[in-house]
C-alpha cells in the first residue's frame, strides 16, 4: 500500500512539472513571436520565375514569382526582395476564331515568409500587359487589332513603292522622270497594299488568335485583397 501511494505521488509531481514546463514554454513563445499586418490594397511588385504559356499550361499548373521590392510595415521589412509568391492557373480560354486571343486566369496561393512559413494570400493582378476587365491576361489582340495591323502593313507597302518610284526617277532626265515613276509606283503600291489588306482581313475572320506567353522574368504587380499577417520574431 505504501509503494502505491509513493508511486502515485511521484506520477502526480511529474505531471505538475510537465504542465508548468509547457505553460512556461508557451509564455516564452508568446513573448518572442508576434505578427504585423500588411493591409489590403498593398501592391506587390513581382518577377515571374518560370515561363507560362497557354499553349502548354493548363488549369492547375503552378507558377512562382519573386518580390522585386521590400514590403515594409512601420519601416520594418516584413517581406524582403526575393520573397517567393506561389500561385496556380485557375482557367485557360484557348485562342478562338476572329483572331481572338487566348485568355489566362491565375490565382495566388501563398507567400513564403522569411521563416519559411507558407502564408495564405488573397490577391489580384493589378499591372500586367494585356489585362482584361475581369482580371485575365489576353493573348495578341482580336479582329479589330488584326485589322489595324493589316492596315498598317498595307500603308507600309504603299510607302515603300512610292519611295522606290522617287529613287528610280530622281537621277534620270534631270530628275523629271520621278514625276512619272512616282505616281506609277504609288498606284502599284495602292493596288498591292489594298489586296494585302482585303486578303489578310478575310483570312483573319477564320484565323485563331495568339496564345498568352509570359516568359520568365516578366514584371507585373498584384494588389492584396485581404490583410496579410506576417510573423515577427523579437
Amino acid at each position: 500500500m505504501k509503494k502505491i501511494v509513493i508511486t502515485f505521488c511521484l506520477a502526480f509531481a511529474l505531471l505538475l512539472a510537465n504542465g508548468y514546463s509547457y505553460a512556461a514554454s508557451d509564455r516564452t513563445m508568446q513573448a518572442k513571436i508576434n505578427s504585423k499586418r500588411i493591409v489590403a490594397g498593398t501592391r506587390f511588385n513581382l518577377e515571374l520565375l518560370n515561363d507560362t504559356n497557354t499553349a502548354k499550361d493548363d488549369a492547375g499548373s503552378s507558377f512562382d514569382a519573386a518580390l522585386t521590392d521590400d514590403i515594409k510595415v512601420d519601416d520594418i521589412v516584413m517581406l524582403p526582395i526575393g520573397t517567393v509568391v506561389r500561385g496556380m492557373i485557375s482557367n485557360v480560354q484557348p485562342p478562338r476564331r476572329l483572331s481572338r486571343g487566348a485568355v489566362l486566369y491565375i490565382d495566388f496561393d501563398h507567400v513564403v515568409s522569411p521563416e519559411g512559413k507558407q502564408l495564405p494570400i488573397s490577391a489580384a493582378l493589378a499591372d500586367i500587359k494585356n489585362i482584361t476587365v475581369d482580371g485575365g491576361v489576353i493573348g495578341g489582340g482580336n479582329y479589330g487589332y488584326a485589322f489595324k495591323q493589316n492596315a498598317k502593313q498595307s500603308g507600309d507597302i504603299i510607302m515603300t513603292c512610292t519611295d522606290w518610284g522617287i529613287d528610280v526617277g530622281k537621277d534620270k532626265l534631270g530628275g523629271y522622270l520621278q514625276y512619272i515613276t512616282t505616281p506609277i509606283a504609288f498606284f502599284g503600291g495602292a493596288i498591292g497594299g489594298g489586296a494585302y489588306l482585303i486578303g489578310e482581313s478575310f483570312v483573319d475572320l477564320f484565323r485563331k488568335g495568339e496564345d498568352v506567353v509570359l516568359p520568365k522574368g516578366t514584371d507585373f504587380s498584384i494588389l492584396l485583397l485581404k490583410d496579410l499577417d506576417v510573423p515577427v520574431i523579437y
